[in-house]
């Protein structure tokens, strides 16, 4: 059996949990590539012709008159209750990300502000991430993320079990977009189940190698506190490893004056909250 895995970053760790559980099979990974690139999005279908199985997340009418025996629709996988000030953020001139994708929503409202370091550490604290919302964004996560296996048809079942087993994991991201190699040796059980793959073979405990060590959000202690895991200011950023607040900040203000992105540049890259961020981290001033 030859099959073929299609997603983001998860790729090739959901290739290899589906290849621990069925050895026999062909295993082929290959990113999804966006809709601009049509040179991969050929490459892609050539090789679903020789196919006989896709598990993918995005992009099904790649499929259209190809004899696919099947395709397992797999939901993409975020979950941001551990790490709620992590967003993207951007420069407004030229709709840019920057260039290091991951940012603390108070590190980028502290530096459009004029901010010192040690004047915007002082907002990381119970009363921000409270009043930001920090703390509400477990029931949050989960609702979404169930929203993204119903899509695709998983039944409650089948979600509970998958969640439940995470849950007993405690800490399982790294990133709000970036789990441990367990999320997705679950995700790949739920693929083998509909593959028709023996509960003994899917029940036995599975390792697969991690992939997304290189850069870790860290789980801010209050928030930690809140969800019974331990937390930390300890930031990985593309294997630079900053400890404590003002450390971080400096970090990020320096990758931003080094992108030549002024403090009235920088924005967050999406709505993130309707919440009034600035009379909620002003008052502290």
């Amino acid at each position: 059996m030859r099959l073929i895995i299609s997603s983001n970053c998860i790729t090739g760790g959901l290739a290899a949990g589906i290849k621990a559980m069925i050895p026999k099979a062909q295993v082929i990974p290959i990113a999804l590539p966006s809709i601009e690139n049509l040179e991969k999005t050929n490459e892609l279908t050539k090789s679903l012709q020789k196919a006989d199985v896709w598990i993918t997340n995005d992009r099904f009418e790649l499929a259209d008159g190809i004899p696919l025996k099947t395709i397992i629709k797999v939901p993409g996988f975020s979950f941001n209750a551990f790490h709620p000030d992590l967003i993207y953020a951007k420069k407004k001139s030229t709709n840019e990300l920057t260039s290091q994708h991951y940012n603390s929503r108070i590190a980028v409202w502290a530096y459009s502000r004029g901010l010192l370091p040690r004047d915007a550490a002082k907002l990381f604290n119970y009363r921000s991430y409270q009043s930001l919302g920090y703390f509400d964004a477990w029931e949050i996560s989960v609702k979404l993320l169930k929203g993204k296996f119903e899509h695709f048809n998983y039944s409650a079942d089948e979600f509970n079990t998958f969640f439940n087993r995470l849950k007993r994991r405690g800490l399982f991201m790294y990133s709000t977009n970036h789990p441990y190699s367990l999320v997705l040796v679950e995700l790949a059980k739920l693929v083998a189940k509909k593959l028709g793959v023996s509960s003994n073979v899917i029940n036995r405990e599975i390792v697969i190698p991690d992939s997304f060590t290189d850069t870790i959000w860290p789980v801010y202690p209050e928030i930690g506190n809140e969800l019974a895991i331990e937390g930390n200011y300890f930031w990985r950023m593309a294997n630079v490893e900053i400890a404590g607040i003002e450390n971080y900040l400096e970090f990020a203000y320096y990758s931003y004056q080094v992108q030549g992105i002024s403090p009235n540049d920088l924005i967050p890259a999406h709505n993130v909250t309707t919440k009034d961020i600035d009379s909620i981290l002003g008052s502290q001033l």
